[in-house]
């Protein structure tokens, strides 16, 4: 976990924990991906891939 932050899946079924691949903020380069807060967007597409 990234400085302490604890993930917490809101509505995330179990089955996808495992395929979500979380990218660190030092690779996120869009600014307002570095203000705390906010949520992720997970998408699962209909040929099964996340």
């Amino acid at each position: 976990m990234e400085n302490g932050n604890e993930r917490v899946y809101i509505g995330l079924p179990d089955r996808l924990v495992e395929d979500v691949f979380w990218v660190g903020r030092t690779y996120r380069t869009n600014s307002l991906s570095h203000i705390e807060g906010g949520s992720d967007i997970i998408v699962e597409h209909q040929d099964g891939s996340v």
